[in-house]
């Protein structure tokens, strides 16, 4: 191609869309026109819509309609903008700043785990096999049901007077 001609193509596009841009709007402004009276026929003639507008008179109905959808569209808009305004522009304070109680901002959390964990002490030497005196606390001759009975009956008991 020639040089010319991709100039020629490239300014001819601008000037296109110079023509054609208004016309383009207008027909798409009548359509949204249209479809907005439109809705706001069904809105009227909708029982919500008599019962709200209902007691204006009918040359005042529909500009009410779009006054009440503008005015809503209006506050949405307002509680967006003031929901991202004043979402994140606080600073957070120093760590170490008194809070309104009067306390260290480090006295009210749990201070950081140390680096390092230290050694598992044991009471004892660990053993393979335990001793009856070690079992002893921990055994109960099995048989004599009434025994038992008896026994699960008190501990039960105890719990529940522990509870009221």
């Amino acid at each position: 191609m020639d040089l010319a001609k991709l100039k020629e193509m490239a300014s001819g596009v601008p000037a296109f869309l110079k023509e054609q841009t208004p016309a383009l709007l207008k027909e798409q402004a009548s359509v949204l026109l249209t479809r907005l009276s439109s809705l706001a026929d069904k809105i009227l003639e909708s029982p919500l819509g008599d019962r709200l507008f209902g007691h204006f008179p009918e040359e005042k109905r529909r500009p009410m309609v779009f006054g009440f959808g503008g005015a809503v569209i209006f506050l949405l808009v307002l509680i967006i903008v003031l929901a991202i305004s004043s979402g994140g522009s606080r600073a957070a304070p120093p760590p170490d700043a008194i809070t309104a109680a009067g306390l260290l901002a480090e006295q009210l959390f749990i201070p950081a785990e140390p680096d390092f964990i230290p050694e598992f002490l044991l009471e004892r030497e660990p053993r393979r096999f335990w001793t009856i005196e070690d079992i002893r606390p921990y055994w109960r001759v099995p048989g004599y049901p009434e025994l038992w009975r008896n026994e699960i009956s008190s501990v039960v008991d105890t719990l529940m007077e522990g509870v009221r």
